[in-house]
């Protein structure tokens, strides 16, 4: 019966989560004893700790057999993959997101359907309800290009205009970046902020933001949605950014960030 219930665990987990996190586990193993009391374990504290641990192993048996079967995300992301030795390095709380095909789409159907969506963003009037769904049927063609074949920013942004919808850049505003090759700039005309950018490349992928925090937000956005490192030498900013600030991924920080959000506990207590 025990095998029964993690196989059934396992696939709903999967259909939410192929990679859930460890609080997510604990999340699941707990319902589970409190949907169902019969299934405490006797003499554990918890009563859902081995739940837990027969779970995480369930859950990596379920990967195995959903690999071979031919789930790409789990191929791509698979550590003794040789097409994944090519790949950037995932972060901690971060996967090589790279979802099937949909059902009966190939990938020259859903090519077709992103040059429709390229002639439908060049019309003077978008119809943006159009451009959303386009873009959401074609979302495993477009995470397919980013993860397998790592292209330039300004490749996507032809490629895939409509994850750059904002106003673009001028020739003449990239001269502002000043070698900066990922982050945001702002520019001020004496004491008054004119305009706010993203740069990516050492290129402005999006200006005239209305504040700072949107524009990190999308930078961080473009950074993940791109496959993107973070820079070397700011590595742990980015970080914090993206697990504490934003609580992306913060059950599990690096050291130097654990340590700082653990000060900045202590000085707010």
């Amino acid at each position: 019966m025990k095998s029964d219930i993690l196989d059934k665990l396992a696939e709903a987990i999967y259909a939410h989560n192929p990679y859930p996190s460890r609080d997510e586990y604990d999340y699941v193993a707990q319902a589970l004893i409190q949907k169902h009391p019969c299934l405490k374990e006797p003499g554990s504290v918890s009563e859902w700790y081995c739940w837990k641990f027969s779970l995480k192993f369930k859950m990596g048996n379920f990967r195995q057999k959903m690999r071979v079967a031919g789930s790409s995300e789990l191929r791509v992301n698979a550590r003794a993959s040789e097409s994944a030795k090519r790949l950037k390095r995932a972060r901690k709380s971060e996967v090589n997101f790279l979802p099937d095909f949909p059902e009966g789409k190939t990938q020259s159907v859903l090519d077709k359907e992103r040059l429709a969506m390229i002639s439908e963003m060049k019309k003077r009037k978008v119809d943006w309800k159009q451009i959303g769904e386009m873009m959401s049927g074609t979302f495993a063609l477009q995470r397919k290009e980013i993860v397998e074949d790592e292209p330039l920013v300004a490749q996507v942004k032809d490629r895939w205009p409509a994850l750059f919808s904002e106003r673009q850049a001028t020739d003449d505003e990239e001269t502002f970046t000043w070698g900066m090759k990922v982050g945001v700039f702002m520019v001020k005309d004496g004491e008054d902020i004119t305009d706010t950018a993203v740069v990516l490349e050492e290129a402005v992928i999006m200006n005239n933001q209305h504040d700072l925090p949107r524009a990190i937000a999308l930078l961080m956005g473009l950074l993940f949605s791109l496959n993107i490192d973070y820079p070397n030498k700011l590595k742990y900013t980015f970080e914090m950014i993206q697990k504490v600030l934003m609580n992306i991924g913060g059950g599990q920080c690096s050291s130097l960030v654990h340590g700082l959000c653990n000060m900045l506990l202590r000085k707010t207590i």
